[in-house]
């Protein structure tokens, strides 16, 4: 599954499809020219298990097109509860203000 879209970027195939489906029906667009509940009924699933599809298929991306998880790791950086950024980059923000 590697050599598939899917693989390459953590995806289970559902989720591949979920993400393919929703960007090219528009659902990202803003304003947004298609519901969750039309996307959902269109492949004949729950609005909350697209949702669920489509919010760990992102977090799928994120992580591996942005190395987040590793880059954190490597660091022994913390997260800043409140915003979701390294700790270090909340106090670096924090002296700008």
């Amino acid at each position: 599954m590697e050599s598939e879209p899917a693989g390459r970027f953590g995806l289970t195939d559902s989720q591949y499809r979920a993400l393919v489906l929703a960007a090219s029906r528009g659902y990202y667009e803003v304003p947004k020219a298609v519901t969750l509940a039309e996307l959902a009924e269109e492949i004949g699933v729950s609005h909350q298990a697209l949702s669920e599809q489509l919010r760990r298929g992102t977090g799928a991306l994120v992580e591996d097109v942005l190395s987040v998880g590793a880059s954190l790791e490597a660091e022994g950086a913390r997260l800043s509860p409140r915003e979701g950024l390294p700790a270090s980059a909340e106090r670096e923000r924090a002296e700008r203000r």
